[in-house]
């Protein structure tokens, strides 16, 4: 990742172009092919119209080229990467000699010319230079030419170690990019996680034999979870990672244990982003016509089991021992895929450490709860006197989901849904393995009504609806628990205290 030292609030972070380069060296390998008969051409019209047939070719950049398609991919399949970030894809400022293209929304005001749907054409824009940039508060990934992305990175790791080739490219667009949203969704400040002093005289700590050698092991561990067979394979697995780690950093200071946490966050997660994109394209999506001249994407699967390599040999990882952090924490992530389904609004934007988020799920499983429910907060909560715990459903992605494919709520009680305000929606019992039974609530905890939903395994389902507006829903296995009734309130022990 490359900051402007603005975007951080002050933190100290590693210079622009070390860090411009360790994104570069973080994605060596390859992520997708490169065409045999590579050709710099795209279509006069809009590059982001994969269908329509060009009459008269223009050859164009290859970095313009392919930071169109980095940023089509986003949008088209971002959402299937990570929730929310095809819907919210930053501005990409592809950097022209003296002018700049940007793709999307100008990041700031100035004489910006429209050249084709969601691109504009203007004056470079003041003191950027390559990689995430703020401008108007507003982050965004400025990319430069490939021939000099590639001096740079020649300077930091000598002429001939890496070739920066369309693929790597691409995948630096996308990776800057993720990072420009994470700052997006923390208005402008990440997450330190305690960390006090400079990286760079932090580093050489995290080099220590005794330190890498333990990092690796446990990359080992995250990967055998990656592979197992089972969930309690996975589970296991998950928790020799976090007792290996809890031991290894007995011999850490706590400033290097914040380097870790913040690392695996910020670069961990875009690493986690970056394979996740690559698994999306390669499946039901359609690149640019300018992209596809130049590259291909691998079959599916490919960029995962790369990743399983990285981890099963950090010491292979190209870079400095910072470089490593990216794969432990994409694994971390792609662990927690499997064992907490909705885990990603905990990490971006609450900014939880994925290692607390992975304990948090070893936690749950090994108390048998569903992984679906994982990821939300228990809670006592209190309707008619009648006590019960319960998980909070008080996140859109678990709204649309529901208690599909979950076969008990055990040991939870219940299910309570909250919403930010009064609400007139259906609820469905698509997927439920069990009947359940739907108490609505308004805003002040007042009974509106209540419904039977019975299990409905197979496809048709029904719709069910209260009879007047309301802000919670708690959905009890029926029969579970006494009938509730007009005139009984409910305390949802927002404070952690039931009324």
């Amino acid at each position: 990742m490359t900051v402007n030292p603005r975007t951080l609030g002050g933190r100290t972070v590693t210079p622009l172009v070390a860090m411009l380069v360790a994104a570069v060296v973080a994605l060596a390998s390859v992520g997708c092919q490169a065409s045999p008969t590579p050709q710099a051409t795209e279509p006069p019209q809009s590059p982001a119209d994969t269908t329509a047939a060009a009459s008269s070719p223009v050859v164009v950049p290859d970095h313009l080229v392919l930071s169109r398609e980095a940023y089509h991919l986003m949008e088209e399949a971002g959402d299937r990467a990570w929730p929310g970030w095809g819907e919210a894809v930053p501005p990409v400022v592809v950097i022209l000699g003296d002018r700049h293209h940007v793709l999307g929304t100008p990041p700031t005001d100035g004489d910006w010319e429209q050249v084709a749907p969601g691109e504009w054409v203007g004056p470079p824009i003041e003191g950027v230079g390559p990689g995430v940039q703020m401008a108007d508060r507003t982050p965004f990934a400025a990319m430069p030419a490939v021939e000099e992305l590639q001096q740079l990175i020649d300077q930091v790791v000598g002429i001939g170690r890496i070739t920066l080739d369309p693929p790597r490219y691409l995948r630096f667009v996308v990776h800057e990019a993720f990072h420009a949203f994470q700052i997006a969704a923390l208005d402008g400040e990440l997450p330190d996680f305690g960390l006090t002093g400079d990286e760079r005289e932090l580093l050489p700590e995290l080099a220590e034999a005794e330190i890498a050698t333990g990092v690796a092991l446990e990359a080992l561990v995250l990967a055998d979870g990656l592979r197992a067979e089972t969930d309690g394979d996975a589970v296991t697995a998950a928790r020799e990672f976090l007792d290996l780690r809890a031991e290894r950093r007995t011999m850490m200071s706590e400033d290097a244990i914040a380097l870790e946490r913040a690392l695996e966050w910020t670069e961990g997660l875009a690493r986690y982003a970056d394979i996740a994109l690559t698994e999306a394209a390669a499946e039901g999506y359609d690149p640019t016509l300018g992209f596809a001249a130049l590259a291909t994407y691998p079959p599916r699967g490919a960029a995962a089991e790369e990743h399983l390599d990285w981890l099963n040999d950090l010491s292979e990882v190209p870079g400095t021992v910072r470089d490593r952090y990216y794969e432990v924490g994409a694994g971390e992530a792609r662990l927690l895929d499997r064992l907490m389904p909705g885990w990603h609004s905990r990490a971006l934007p609450d900014a939880e450490a994925l290692e607390s988020l992975l304990a948090e799920a070893v936690e749950g499983a090994e108390a048998g709860l569903a992984p679906t429910l994982r990821a939300l907060e228990a809670r006592i909560i209190s309707v008619a006197g009648t006590r019960l715990e319960v998980a909070v459903a008080d996140r859109p992605a678990f709204w649309s989901s529901g208690l599909a494919g979950v076969e008990t709520l055990a040991p939870l009680e219940g299910v309570l849904f909250a919403f930010p305000e009064p609400m007139d929606v259906a609820f469905t019992n698509r997927g439920m393995a069990f009947a359940l039974d739907v108490t609505f609530f308004d805003s002040q905890g007042t009974y509106v009504d209540a419904v039977v939903m019975p299990a409905c395994p197979d496809e048709p389902c029904d719709a069910f609806r209260a009879g007047g507006a309301f802000r919670y829903a708690l959905e009890v296995p029926s029969g579970s628990a006494s009938a509730f009734s007009p005139g009984d309130r409910l305390d949802p022990g927002e404070d952690g205290d039931a009324g």
